[in-house]
């Protein structure tokens, strides 16, 4: 089973209403890369981070990794 960690405060709510559409469970939490959420998408997946700059590629990234 895919675990998704992913923070609401630096991950928009339509990217999190995306991932949920796929049925990808998240785990909503603070992941502790504030900084780089700042300017990228960020999520922590089955213990590896997925770091992208655009949103299509970040949610394909996750996808993938199931």
């Amino acid at each position: 089973m895919m675990k998704v960690r992913i923070c609401d405060k630096c991950i928009s709510k339509e990217v999190i209403k995306e991932l949920e559409k796929e049925k990808i469970e998240l785990d909503i939490e603070c992941i502790n890369f504030c900084g780089i959420g700042k300017s990228k998408y960020v999520a922590i997946v089955n213990n590896l981070p997925i770091i992208s700059e655009d949103k299509e590629e970040f949610i394909n990234k996750i996808k993938k990794s199931k």
